[in-house]
């Protein structure tokens, strides 16, 4: 917050409910953190169903959000199935800050049973720093 001195102010406002003993207060994991012009992330995944008898061609469906202050012109997707890379698709949406277009990938081959670790992100962002929220 260095480039703004004096702009800013945190304030933590708490009725104490006339001095009773029924209120209580706690605040935690406090962040501040700079918005980026430039940051988009899969922020849903869902489309699978905890089940038996999956198959080879099971679809994941979700939503690409723009985080970030700027419009993104295009945004890549892809997945990954245990940490193995599958498809990579290419959005060619326009997506304002804020929000969100859909996207969905087809055959992934759920048909062994076990228990998996399936992952969606985005890929090759121009000027996105932030890779926590891909």
């Amino acid at each position: 917050m260095s480039p703004y001195p004096g702009v800013w102010a945190v304030r933590f406002r708490v009725n104490n409910n006339n001095g009773t003993f029924t209120h209580d207060i706690a605040i935690d994991d406090i962040g501040v953190t700079e918005v980026l012009p430039f940051d988009g992330g899969a922020a849903t995944i869902a489309g699978i169903m905890d089940a038996c008898g999956l198959s080879a061609n099971e679809s994941i469906n979700g939503l690409v959000e723009n985080f970030g202050t700027d419009t993104l012109f295009g945004v890549d997707v892809a997945y990954s199935i245990d940490g193995v890379q599958g498809a990579v698709t290419s959005l060619t949406d326009t997506i304002a800050p804020g929000a969100t277009v859909p996207y969905s990938f087809t055959g992934l081959d759920l048909s062994v049973p076990g228990t998996y670790t399936i992952c969606a992100y985005t890929l090759n962002i121009t000027g996105d720093t932030n890779t926590g929220n891909d």
